[in-house]
């Protein structure tokens, strides 16, 4: 075999390479199909129960009746608003709950001690449910966006900012050592040794605080809001509009899934920051 490319493609090294390649996108497409199986048959189920009554039509109906619901609602631009309003609370709530909770968890797992002190106080946040902190938080923040952003925060501080605790304490030690034989400064072990060490384990605090974060933002504005897709969701289902529930359930559904494969996508990324143990 002659040509300029000829050596390139008898090259065992770049055969393997491609095969290796090959291998990766076909199991990731095995896996995305298998996933979309998945949803269609749950799709399936949902339309099947809803068309045979299974459930009473007070609370249940097809899926199809409920895309139409929300083609009506998205085609006359009428959920926008409220989109646009739980969004905006829940993206600020969310960078103030990061914010706060990244240097408080370096402040507080870097120091054993300190650790000892707070350790109570944070199992007792992390295990509160935050519906129950909702009417205490409006009382305080009032009934406008505050208070949906204020709840926001609390259900997204506590799994940062025990994922970065975690994170710090798993940082193998004899690095730490090592860089203090050295005469590091406890700045520069922090940001050259602990925080890469700390970012796999802190990229899943942040995909559970999104989590936790749409849930708390949601049901903020079942209680005193005018606006809001938690709103549209709650005055549906007191009015029976069950169908119009479910697009306000599904939209907001839908936007946790966008957003916790984005953060998949980087801690899959992250993940090979993890040091290989023996």
């Amino acid at each position: 075999m002659t040509g300029p490319h000829a050596g390139v493609a008898l090259d065992p090294r770049g055969r393997s390479l491609m095969h290796s390649r090959l291998a990766q996108m076909l199991k990731s497409n095995v896996a995305f199909l298998r996933g979309a199986a998945g949803l269609l048959a749950c799709a399936l189920i949902w339309e099947i129960i809803g068309q045979t009554g299974l459930l009473s039509r007070l609370f249940f109906v097809p899926l199809s009746e409920v895309l139409v619901a929300g083609w009506d609602m998205y085609a006359s631009g009428f959920v926008f608003p409220h989109l646009a309003y739980t969004l905006g609370n829940f993206t600020l709530g969310f960078i103030i709950g990061i914010s706060i909770g990244i240097p408080a968890g370096l402040a507080i797992g870097w120091n054993r001690k300190v650790f000892q002190y707070f350790d109570p106080i944070i199992s007792v946040g992390l295990a509160t449910p935050v519906i129950v902190l909702v009417p205490l938080l409006i009382a305080v923040f009032g009934i406008f966006w505050q208070s949906k952003v204020a709840i926001t925060v609390w259900a997204v501080f506590f799994p940062i900012l025990v994922s970065t605790i975690a994170g710090i304490q798993s940082v193998d030690t004899g690095l730490v050592k090592v860089a203090r034989s050295f005469q590091a400064s406890d700045l520069k072990i922090i940001a050259n040794i602990v925080l890469p060490g700390a970012v796999p384990s802190l990229v899943s605090g942040v995909r559970l605080g999104l989590t936790r974060g749409l849930v708390g933002a949601l049901a903020a504005e079942f209680f005193g809001s005018q606006k809001g897709l938690g709103y549209l969701a709650f005055n549906y289902s007191a009015s029976f509009q069950t169908s119009k529930m479910f697009v306000a359930i599904l939209t907001m559904a839908l936007i946790g899934v966008v957003l916790s494969e984005l953060i998949k996508v980087a801690q899959n990324y992250f993940d090979a920051w993890r040091p290989e143990r023996d």
